[in-house]
């Protein structure tokens, strides 16, 4: 499909995917995060690309080198990830992110631990239920 690729999931219509390429760490900083849209039939062809959204990159709010375990709420209209930091770091905290199909709107929900599972969509309603928590240890709610 493409290179450059770090994590993919179908979106809901089965004709496309949404990609992330990790970010990279530059003289000036750790460069943003990007998410493409990328048609199935795309065959290495880079101008059938679209950046989506890139998601910058903050040691102190947000901080995450890759994204992934995408999962698409009921409707199709929201994605929710995780972010994963340098590997020691990821041990401890996870960001949660969801992002509008559209790339129009993105949130950071909370921190948790990088666990695919314990975060779900609820099966017919725009509701994300995780377990939160930071530094090997997690809470309820």
């Amino acid at each position: 499909m493409s290179l450059g690729i770090s994590g993919f999931e179908w979106y809901p219509n089965g004709r496309e995917f949404i990609v992330s390429a990790s970010s990279k760490r530059l003289p000036t900083g750790w460069e943003p995060i990007k998410l493409y849209r990328i048609p199935k039939d795309m065959n290495l062809n880079e101008k059938k690309a679209e950046l989506l959204y890139s998601i910058r990159i903050d040691e102190n709010n947000l901080f995450a080198v890759d994204v992934g375990n995408f999962k698409w709420s009921h409707d199709g209209k929201w994605i929710s990830f995780l972010g994963t930091p340098t590997p020691s770091w990821a041990m401890d905290s996870n960001p949660l992110c969801v992002l509008s199909s559209d790339g129009k709107v993105f949130r950071d929900i909370g921190r948790m631990l990088g666990f695919s599972d314990w975060f779900k969509w609820a099966p017919q309603a725009n509701q994300l239920a995780y377990i939160s928590g930071e530094g090997r240890f997690f809470v309820e709610n």
